[in-house]
């Protein structure tokens, strides 16, 4: 929910997030890619966390357990593409591309407010579990969850955190 109610604004509004990706890149190797930065160049995409949640949410109806696969196709809309996640339009593209997805049910599962409303108790979750940045990656245990790495952590480090656990 970084992105939510004012601050969801157009790209152009946040002239820092560049910076702030170049930096995730060399630590994590994550690549952006050239829709990404065409994107930001052009500065009107709005950065909406509610949509890209709602857009998870309603991807997540059709298939719960390919949760983290419809992250990974909205993220390369995103990042790699430069695909707003606001737009309906990148949502349908997504889920044509996941077999077994109906995109017209997706879109459908979109426009429900139960959607919106079920992505808002996942940020209410993430806030409950103690994540305050990104990326975060969160390790259920039976002890209870624990937070592996942080927003400045390698992913050498983040490799050697999992293998340990």
């Amino acid at each position: 929910g970084l992105f939510t109610g004012p601050r969801a604004k157009p790209v152009g509004e946040y002239p820092y997030i560049p910076q702030a990706d170049a930096r995730i890149g060399e630590l994590t190797g994550a690549v952006f890619g050239e829709g990404y930065a065409k994107a930001f160049a052009e500065g009107t995409a709005v950065l909406d966390s509610a949509d890209a949640a709602t857009a998870l949410a309603a991807l997540t109806r059709q298939a719960p357990e390919r949760a983290l696969e419809f992250a990974g196709a909205l993220q390369r809309a995103w990042y790699v593409d430069g695909r707003s996640l606001s737009d309906p339009a990148t949502l349908y593209a997504v889920a044509t591309g996941q077999g077994g997805v109906d995109p017209d049910a997706v879109l459908a599962a979109y426009a429900d407010p139960g959607t919106r409303r079920a992505a808002r108790e996942g940020f209410r979750e993430v806030r409950r579990l103690g994540v305050e940045s990104f990326p975060s990656l969160l390790l259920h245990t039976p002890d209870g969850v624990r937070r592996l790495g942080g927003p400045m952590t390698t992913a050498q480090e983040l490799t050697h955190a999992i293998d340990a656990r």
